[in-house]
């Protein structure tokens, strides 16, 4: 039988600090910022890892959706905006305001072929739609 392999890589402290991860079309992987104030972006291949953004607060962003044009779109959880990141520039930028930035809103969402990113809610009361086609620079 095959043998299970097993490796870790990097050294990062704290707890909580990232909450999800999606694979990008590049093949490098993307974790949403929980805790952390920067995301990670790992390199499977090279086992080298990068640190970018500057976001405060906690438990922001746990789900990410990779979009068709590799953009990555984070449903807020306890942050009051979703979050849009590049990951081949490395720009983020904050779109909508959801209100409070207590709760965790929305965890978990998915991306319907008509380009809706549906949502399920966690605290909040009602699921959450997302059309893509309206933002405009996507």
């Amino acid at each position: 039988p095959d043998t299970l392999s097993i490796t870790t890589f990097g050294s990062f402290s704290g707890s909580h600090k990232w909450g999800g991860a999606a694979l990008l079309p590049n093949g490098l992987v993307l974790a949403s910022p929980l805790d952390a104030t920067q995301l990670l972006l790992i390199n499977q291949y090279t086992q080298q890892t990068t640190l970018f953004g500057n976001i405060s607060g906690t438990h922001k962003w746990l789900t990410l959706i990779v979009l068709p044009n590799g953009y990555v779109l984070m449903p807020p959880s306890c942050h009051a905006s979703a979050l849009l990141v590049n990951p081949y520039t490395q720009e983020t930028m904050t779109i909508g305001n959801f209100g409070t930035t207590s709760g965790a809103k929305w965890d978990g969402a998915s991306l319907t072929p008509q380009g809706i990113i549906v949502c399920a809610p966690c605290v909040y009361s009602g699921a959450l739609l997302i059309d893509i086609s309206r933002i405009p620079f996507l």
